[in-house]
């Protein structure tokens, strides 16, 4: 028996695409290869950066 898709993709929170753990400690964790805490799976993490601008007026 085959495993549903899980949706893991632009996610507030570290997911395993393998069995849904969302892995809370987000900071420790770098782009590449990861393990999952969970079940053991590997998978690989992507970490996007959203850049933003703001301004304001100066006398």
């Amino acid at each position: 028996m085959t495993q549903p898709e899980l949706d893991t993709d632009f996610t507030d929170e570290i997911v395993c695409p393998w069995c849904g753990y969302e892995h809370r400690d987000k900071w420790e964790y770098q782009e590449g290869e990861q393990f999952c805490g969970d079940c053991g799976r590997k998978f690989f993490l992507g970490i996007h950066t959203k850049v933003t601008y703001s301004t304001e007026r100066l006398e």
